[in-house]
């Protein structure tokens, strides 16, 4: 592997490995300007694709926790998914005509 240049002062010689973050992704310091960067992060999060099958068992009648189960997440990750995709379906003119109500 071909070690990563700096991306704070571009030297390449001085770079060494320095442990992983918390997805997993290799971490590097740079000897010269003593910064810590990441040159190729690995992206947080689920993917769409998890999210849609997470949707698809709820509109199925399955419980959050059964649908968190199923897919080895966290039921609580399920709901906020749930309670996402309803405000982004929620049109905006309902929310004009309501203001009294609590939008998340």
């Amino acid at each position: 592997m071909e070690t990563p240049r700096c991306l704070y002062c571009g030297r390449e010689e001085q770079v060494i490995k320095a442990g992983s973050n918390q997805t997993g992704s290799q971490r590097m310091r740079c000897k010269s300007c003593q910064r810590y960067f990441t040159p190729n992060p690995k992206p947080m999060g689920h993917s769409p694709k998890l999210k849609a099958q997470a949707m698809q068992l709820c509109m199925e009648g399955l419980s959050f926790r059964a649908i968190g189960r199923l897919l080895g997440v966290n039921y609580q990750s399920v709901i906020n998914w749930l309670n996402a995709y309803h405000d982004e379906q929620l049109p905006h003119k309902w929310r004009t005509l309501h203001p009294l109500k609590q939008w998340r």
